[in-house]
């Protein structure tokens, strides 16, 4: 009997929605943006976090779009002459962004944001 209480104890402890032991937090917590922030900055902010922030952590700071175009990564008007848009389309093979085991970004996603750098 001691045994199953122990065992009902353990599984009770163990349940959250993270592990508190690493960084798995970031993927749960609520998103704060600026004032004024736009509805596709926002959408293009998610899609990048769940799909890029796992090897592109330090993008996790650009909630704006000056801080995407001044990181280099966007030029608003121009989806060709952004470097993020280029990195999920044009590697070689195309689309080979992400890398190793994570999933290719679904199309739907990508247009998402070529929505927002070039509306």
């Amino acid at each position: 009997m001691k045994v199953f209480i122990a065992l009902g104890i353990l599984f009770l402890t163990s349940c959250q929605d993270y592990n508190s032991n690493s960084a798995d937090q970031s993927r749960y917590e609520e998103i704060t943006f600026p004032p004024g922030a736009s509805t596709q900055l926002q959408t293009s902010y998610r899609i990048i976090k769940d799909r890029c922030f796992v090897c592109h952590s330090e993008w996790s700071s650009y909630k704006t779009d000056a801080q995407w175009e001044n990181a280099g990564l966007v030029v608003f008007g121009q989806a060709s002459n952004s470097s993020l848009i280029y990195r999920l389309k044009n590697f070689s093979p195309p689309g080979d962004m992400p890398t190793g085991a994570y999933p290719t970004m679904p199309n739907s996603e990508y247009q998402k944001l070529l929505d927002w750098v070039e509306p």
